[in-house]
């Protein structure tokens, strides 16, 4: 789910997965997959990603319990 909000902010942002590879240190195969929603980001990968293309990551937790989950929404 993520992957594609992703990879519509990256195409916004005039930046290719390989520009956004070498930004974020990251490989474009890895992000090419992220976008994709073939693998899950790690938390540093995801707020590397989000710094780059100026997104604000969101931190909350499901019900009561511990569990995290990101979202990802555009900055105004």
């Amino acid at each position: 789910m993520q992957g594609r909000k992703i990879r519509e902010l990256r195409k916004n942002k005039n930046l290719t997965l390989k520009e956004l590879a070498v930004q974020t240190g990251l490989s474009s195969s890895l992000l090419f997959q992220i976008e994709r929603d073939l693998v899950d980001p790690t938390v540093t990968t995801f707020w590397k990603i989000c710094g780059i293309i100026k997104a604000i990551a969101f931190r909350g937790h499901a019900c009561d319990d511990a569990v995290f989950f990101c979202r990802i929404l555009r900055l105004c």
